[in-house]
């Protein structure tokens, strides 16, 4: 049974709301920076949801005591493809029209995925030991940079 904690749920909650609040204020326009956005947000994702199994992934950082440690691409360059390829998506709907206001939701989405994923390396750590490893061979969002 998983024990999910209060901080895993605020981390989702916030990231739930602050991606609702950017899809109420963007009109559904059609422009090219969007389009590509979602077009690699949505390949990354798809193919980080394939490479780590349909089901296996979980929107809460704690994690399942079926989970397994998968080092496969895209996994093998960077830690967290499918937070990104969610930032991917909301940067394109921040584009729609671009305010800012939409770029500080955005901004604030970037850091609240980035304490979520900290969050959630913790627990990999005390459950995968060789997670730790993995962390130094790989970037947590963008391939060897970040």
């Amino acid at each position: 049974m998983i024990q999910y904690r209060w901080k895993s749920w605020l981390l989702v909650g916030l990231q739930f709301g602050l991606v609702g609040i950017l899809l109420i204020f963007s009109q559904p326009l059609i422009i090219n920076e969007s389009l590509v956005c979602y077009a690699l947000g949505g390949g990354l994702g798809g193919w980080a949801v394939l490479t780590m199994g349909i089901g296996n992934f979980n929107v809460i950082p704690d994690v399942k005591t079926s989970a397994r440690f998968v080092q496969r691409l895209p996994y093998r360059v960077i830690r967290h493809p499918m937070y990104l390829s969610l930032l991917f998506i909301c940067l394109g709907l921040m584009l729609q029209p671009l305010r800012w206001e939409k770029a500080v939701i955005w901004s604030m989405l970037c850091v609240v995925l980035d304490v979520k994923t900290r969050y959630e390396e913790q627990l990999l750590r005390q459950k995968f030991p060789e997670y730790a490893h993995y962390q130094t061979q790989t970037h947590r969002f963008i391939p060897y940079i970040y």
